[in-house]
Protein backbone atom coordinates (compact mmCIF):
# COMPACT_ATOMS: atom_id res chain seq x y z
CA UNK A 1 0.00 0.00 0.00
CA UNK A 2 1.50 3.63 -0.71
CA UNK A 3 2.53 6.28 1.66
CA UNK A 4 -0.96 8.09 0.42
CA UNK A 5 -3.14 5.02 1.04
CA UNK A 6 -1.88 4.74 4.64
CA UNK A 7 -2.27 8.77 5.48
CA UNK A 8 -5.87 8.39 4.28
CA UNK A 9 -6.25 5.38 6.26
CA UNK A 10 -4.85 7.56 9.30
CA UNK A 11 -7.89 9.95 8.59
CA UNK A 12 -10.45 7.08 8.24
CA UNK A 13 -9.74 5.73 11.81
CA UNK A 14 -8.19 8.31 13.82
CA UNK A 15 -12.30 8.21 15.25
CA UNK A 16 -11.79 11.08 17.65
CA UNK A 17 -9.99 12.96 15.15
CA UNK A 18 -7.33 13.56 18.03
CA UNK A 19 -4.76 13.19 15.43
CA UNK A 20 -3.34 10.10 17.18
CA UNK A 21 -4.20 6.25 16.37
CA UNK A 22 -4.94 4.71 19.62
CA UNK A 23 -4.23 0.88 20.15
CA UNK A 24 -8.06 0.05 20.17
CA UNK A 25 -7.87 2.43 16.37
CA UNK A 26 -5.02 0.84 15.07
CA UNK A 27 -6.44 -3.04 15.62
CA UNK A 28 -9.44 -1.83 13.51
CA UNK A 29 -7.02 -0.44 11.48
CA UNK A 30 -4.89 -3.62 10.91
CA UNK A 31 -7.83 -5.69 10.25
CA UNK A 32 -9.36 -3.76 7.85
CA UNK A 33 -5.52 -3.88 5.79
CA UNK A 34 -4.36 -7.15 5.98
CA UNK A 35 -8.26 -9.14 6.94
CA UNK A 36 -8.75 -10.40 9.93
CA UNK A 37 -6.25 -12.42 12.28
CA UNK A 38 -6.42 -14.65 15.19
CA UNK A 39 -5.53 -12.42 19.02
CA UNK A 40 -1.67 -13.84 18.94
CA UNK A 41 -1.22 -13.09 15.85
CA UNK A 42 -2.44 -8.93 16.44
CA UNK A 43 -0.57 -8.97 19.43
CA UNK A 44 2.60 -10.07 18.25
CA UNK A 45 2.01 -6.94 15.23
CA UNK A 46 1.23 -4.65 18.39
CA UNK A 47 3.82 -5.00 20.24
CA UNK A 48 5.89 -3.44 16.92
CA UNK A 49 4.54 -0.41 17.70
CA UNK A 50 6.45 -1.01 21.21
CA UNK A 51 5.93 1.08 24.41
CA UNK A 52 3.85 4.12 22.63
CA UNK A 53 -0.33 4.78 23.26
CA UNK A 54 -1.11 6.50 20.35
CA UNK A 55 0.95 6.56 16.93
CA UNK A 56 0.71 9.85 15.04
CA UNK A 57 0.28 10.18 11.08
CA UNK A 58 4.18 9.55 10.50
CA UNK A 59 4.37 6.70 12.82
CA UNK A 60 1.38 4.94 11.79
CA UNK A 61 2.67 4.95 7.85
CA UNK A 62 5.68 3.64 9.15
CA UNK A 63 4.66 1.00 11.55
CA UNK A 64 1.54 -0.23 8.71
CA UNK A 65 4.65 -0.52 6.42
CA UNK A 66 6.55 -2.49 8.73
CA UNK A 67 3.49 -4.82 9.07
CA UNK A 68 3.22 -5.01 5.29
CA UNK A 69 6.98 -5.61 4.81
CA UNK A 70 6.77 -8.35 7.71
CA UNK A 71 3.76 -10.16 6.48
CA UNK A 72 5.14 -10.36 3.11
CA UNK A 73 8.48 -12.22 4.12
Amino acid sequence: MSDDKYREAFQQFDEDGNGAISSDELRTALRSAFGEMDDSEMENLLTMKGDKECLDMDEFVAFMQSVEASRSE
